[in-house]
């Protein structure tokens, strides 16, 4: 089964990078996406192709967007928005060092021991109980 990934990578390659989707791509093949997607993992074309078809659905969602006038039913807008949204985010999941937000890292090097700061607190305490 997942020699089809093998004897058909140049035209799945093809169909990936043009936004298709890899289920659909399977089925047509008659495996499933995991069968195609397994094979290929690490070969870097794949990833290549993945790239290129994650930028292809979002330009292809971004015209949809752009082709909305005052005429346009509502439900075709906010079909096309909340495509376009869906096929940013999922681009940021599959490749977020492309797509990805920048993420903060918090690195907390300065510990306390609690009963450190407890003696701190009970001598302050002390200190005011004399005082």
């Amino acid at each position: 089964m997942t020699a089809i990934a093998i004897l058909h990578k140049d035209e799945i390659l093809k169909r990936v990078a043009k936004g298709h989707k890899i289920a659909g791509i399977g089925k047509s093949y008659g495996v499933s996406h995991a069968a195609i997607s397994k094979q290929l993992l690490k070969d870097p074309e794949w990833i290549e192709a993945r790239m290129s078809g994650a930028l292809a659905r979002i330009e292809h969602w971004e015209k949809e967007v752009k082709k909305i006038d005052p005429d346009t039913n509502q439900v075709m807008l906010g079909r096309a928005k909340e495509m376009l949204s869906h096929a940013r985010w999922r681009a940021e999941r599959e490749f977020p060092s492309q797509w990805g937000g920048v993420k903060t890292n918090i690195n907390v090097t300065n510990k306390v021991e609690m009963s450190e700061a407890l003696d701190t607190v009970a001598g302050e305490l002390l200190d005011q109980i004399a005082s």
